[in-house]
């Protein structure tokens, strides 16, 4: 026998090896002769069943952790999302005050106007009127009414 095939014998076939049982990835801790192998596997069946039913319960209980995870983190994404479409409706708010602030400094502006123009409208009314005492034409309200009217146009024309 050469050396190559004695290693092949050792490694592949030769009964007196010591092999690791395959439930070692789920546990079992024992090493045999292959000649003893199967008798291991029938005497330890009860612990390699254990030692599954115990690692298919870690999964489910990972499985279980995993989902929990997952629904927090979509929840947490959710809100993520919320919270920034709060912040634009926040942004927009504050964006519609300032123009309703300006509208109403418009407003004002236009209101002192508007009273000036009044006060305007009365002096030239006053006016005509003074006028019209002291040349005694036409009557007082139709100048009035003309006046009312230029004054009027005038506005327009700015």
């Amino acid at each position: 026998m050469r050396l190559q095939d004695s290693q092949k014998h050792f490694n592949e076939q030769c009964v007196n090896k010591t092999v690791n049982c395959e439930f070692q990835e789920h546990g079992c801790k024992m090493k045999v002769r292959r000649l003893d192998y199967q008798q291991h596997l029938k005497e330890y069946s009860n612990q390699h069943l254990q030692l599954l039913i115990e690692k298919i319960g870690n999964l489910s209980k990972n499985q279980i952790e995993l989902n929990t995870e997952i629904e927090s983190l979509k929840k947490m994404d959710f809100y993520v999302e919320e919270e920034e479409l709060v912040k634009q409706k926040d942004l927009d708010i504050l964006l519609l005050k300032e123009e309703i602030n300006t509208l109403k400094s418009a407003n004002q502006a236009l209101s002192v106007e508007n009273s000036e123009l009044k006060i305007q409208l009365n002096q030239g009314s006053l006016q005509i009127l003074d006028s019209e005492k002291s040349q005694g034409t036409a009557s007082i309200s139709e100048k009035i009414e003309n006046s009312s009217q230029s004054s009027i146009d005038s506005e327009s024309n700015e």
